[in-house]
């Protein structure tokens, strides 16, 4: 709600991504970039505060993933990623994956899509198939489940390539 209104007003704002956090950058009449901390006041903050606070990699910096201003494609895409949480928390992991999917190809370097697609990815094995193991799984269901851990494991090392790491708590 930040950035709407100073849009309208003819201000460069965009949002911008750290990790669980979408800080706001405004660049003034000098060319001189901000972050504005929209849930304190919008005061500024540099960069450095959210990589103090936050599991903020060089990598993730250097690839566009966090801190950096995002286009309007990517910010349509930060906005829909309820979407795929809204699948995730009602347990509809396909659809979740497919609208992580579209989200991807829309912004390639979303971490946050990735991440959450891995998660759709390694819970329907669980759902689809109640076994502690995979060599449980019947051997005609073992390729299906064996694609959805795959899917999770590539989800997570991409993010990971790209300089997300999960927080920890």
């Amino acid at each position: 709600m930040f950035i709407i209104p100073g849009q309208r007003l003819g201000l460069d704002v965009t949002p911008a991504l750290a990790p669980l956090h979408v800080p706001v950058k405004f660049t003034d009449d000098r060319g001189v970039t901000h972050n504005l901390e929209a849930t304190s006041g919008a005061g500024r903050a540099r960069d450095q505060h959210y990589r103090n606070l936050l599991p903020v990699t060089d990598a993730a910096v250097a690839n566009g993933v966090f801190l950096t201003p995002l286009t309007r494609e990517q910010s349509v895409a930060l906005i829909a990623v309820v979407l795929v949480e809204d699948l995730l928390r009602r347990e509809r992991y396909h659809d979740a994956m497919a609208v992580a999917d579209i989200l991807l190809e829309h912004y390639p370097i979303f971490a946050c899509a990735m991440v959450k697609k891995g998660a759709a990815a390694a819970r329907l094995p669980k759902s689809a198939f109640p076994y502690a193991t995979l060599r449980a799984v019947p051997a005609a269901r073992r390729p299906h489940a064996a694609r959805l851990l795959r899917i999770n494991r590539n989800a997570f090392e991409r993010a990971e390539a790209l300089g997300w790491r999960p927080i920890r708590r």
